[in-house]
């Protein structure tokens, strides 16, 4: 009887823990007057508040990977604090905290870094346009292609991840949470993602995928970078959405069409690692 009310209870207190971290993840919303996380912060120091390290990847979310790339690369003192509980302005992460303000959406991050820090724009106003268009294709189609691909047609291995690693539940808890969680959160995901990129079949997802990746590969040419020799923030975007899709640690189809078809892609992903992330990624297989 001890023993079953301990199961209970134990079943009880994870259903409440998944369902607090599906919505969260999934359905935080705006709040208006945010409220400072770090008091005694120092001038010019970033405070970076964005999901915890997995074992394969700095981060899952390609948004977070994103900004910390910009730190690296433009040497911004900054402060990492991971957290599944924490929300920006905007209900999501990331976020960051600078000179006691909170920025909050990556893109909004993205134009504060810039200016604060003076990071130099491209050569031509041509070049600045090509790059907003890149990063918007990223953030857009681009992603939703690869969320369809590596979340709602992987949802166990996405969710294993979140639970096991990010979260830390108990291995015996993982496919009973699995499950609340996509009750929770799988047909809100589902929706957004349509809504983002269209309401498509799975062959078209992945043609529209393809583009993109065709588009980038074109762009790159025999470029290291996008933009020539160096990294640029738009970089720090397309490594964000590659290898947090090509380097989780379950098997999804983006990893089988980059292999395939793309190694230029691949090449890209092991520049940008090795330069800015020498000693952050551990290979699963």
């Amino acid at each position: 009887m001890v023993e079953c009310c301990c199961c209970s209870a134990t079943l009880a207190i994870g259903t409440v823990i998944v369902a607090f971290v599906g919505y969260k993840f999934i359905c935080s919303k705006r709040k208006d007057a945010p409220k400072l996380n770090v008091e005694n912060w120092k001038k010019d120091v970033v405070y970076l508040f964005q999901f915890p390290r997995i074992t394969t990847a700095p981060n899952l979310s390609p948004f977070c990977l994103k900004i910390e790339s910009m730190l690296r690369v433009y040497n911004i003192k900054h402060e990492i604090i991971e957290t599944m509980r924490k929300r920006g302005s905007n209900g999501q992460l990331p976020f960051i905290e600078l000179n006691g303000k909170q920025i909050a959406d990556s893109q909004l991050i993205d134009v504060v870094l810039r200016e604060h820090f003076n990071i130099p724009s491209l050569p031509s106003k041509r070049d600045e346009g090509f790059a907003r268009a890149i990063d918007r294709m990223l953030n857009g189609n681009t992603f939703g292609g690869i969320i369809y691909f590596k979340v709602l047609k992987r949802f166990d291995g996405f969710t294993d991840v979140i639970l096991r690693e990010m979260s830390r539940q108990p291995s015996f808890l993982i496919p009973f949470l699995q499950t609340v969680f996509r009750l929770l959160v799988g047909k809100r995901l589902d929706l957004r993602t349509r809504t983002l990129v269209g309401d498509f079949s799975t062959e078209e997802f992945r043609m529209l995928l393809k583009k993109d990746f065709d588009a980038l590969v074109d762009i790159l040419g025999d470029r290291k970078f996008l933009f020539g020799n160096e990294i640029t923030p738009t970089d720090c975007s397309l490594f964000g959405q590659l290898v947090t899709v090509y380097n989780v640690s379950y098997d999804n189809e983006v990893q089988s069409i980059l292999r395939k078809d793309y190694k230029p892609l691949l090449d890209y992903i092991d520049r940008f690692r090795q330069q800015v992330f020498p000693n952050d990624f551990i290979d699963y297989k």
